[in-house]
């Protein structure tokens, strides 16, 4: 009897918590706001926790604002290091008071079209896309990195890192280097396959671009092309996110 009693509590309590769990908006994509073949990284996306909430229920296939974007790079660096991105005390910007904007600039993810305009509503082109990620990347890693050091020059001699000397920075980095070498900043291009329209990439995006290429992160249009000055999809920039946290994070 008590076997039956509580089979029948623990089958209610898992009707009644599936029935209150929130559905996720990757279970109604209806195809009219992502294309098919953006569907599953979508809807990680939304998993992950790197939908920012200016892009919930929009047409993911419209061309993406700087706006968004910068809220999508501050996700994904709250992802990628488990941290939470703060406003910074002082907005430079007369056209903005958006606080993801804010954030993103903090961080050195974007920069403003002049001195104190933001330019929210411009959209971003793909080769600004793959530099804007690559910032995120190596904020990240050398906020880590820092972090690491510090932790050495704390805790080295308590965990048998060093002997009776404190470790010098140069030994702490060699440490990093071996044993924690995804932490590296230098953003290495070296193995890319060239696109077709390299000539049409700007010169200041073509380290980004290949070393997006190189991991994976980013890929062409067709034709062996990255066609680097068409406006960025809302989708495509969700999936690249996906990308980067998964191969990089």
């Amino acid at each position: 009897m008590k076997r039956k009693w509580l089979s029948a509590l623990l089958s209610g309590a898992l009707a009644a918590a599936l029935t209150a769990a929130p559905v996720s908006a990757a279970s109604v994509f209806t195809g009219e706001t992502v294309d098919e073949w953006a569907v599953e990284r979508v809807e990680s996306a939304i998993r992950l926790e790197l939908m920012p909430e200016c892009l919930e229920g929009q047409d993911l296939r419209a061309e993406m604002t700087r706006a968004e974007f910068a809220a999508l790079t501050v996700k994904l660096y709250e992802a990628m290091s488990g941290k939470l991105a703060e406003v910074p005390k002082q907005n430079p910007f007369r056209d903005t008071q958006d606080p993801e904007v804010l954030k993103a600039y903090g961080l050195g993810f974007v920069t403003g079209l002049t001195e104190d305009t933001f330019g929210g509503e411009e959209p971003v082109t793909r080769e600004q896309a793959a530099v804007m990620l690559t910032a995120v990347y190596q904020y990240r890693n050398e906020d880590n990195r820092k972090a690491f050091l510090l932790w050495v020059a704390l805790y080295g001699r308590d965990n048998d890192l060093n002997d009776d000397s404190n470790l010098t920075e140069q030994q702490a980095s060699n440490m990093l280097a071996g044993i924690y070498h995804k932490l590296d900043t230098v953003i290495s291009s070296v193995g890319a396959e060239e696109f077709a329209d390299d000539g049409e990439i700007s010169d200041w995006a073509k380290n980004s671009v290949y070393f997006m290429e190189k991991n994976g992160i980013i890929t062409g249009v067709g034709g062996d092309r990255f066609d680097p000055q068409a406006d960025i999809q809302a989708q495509a920039a969700l999936v690249m996110s996906v990308q980067m946290l998964q191969k990089l994070g």
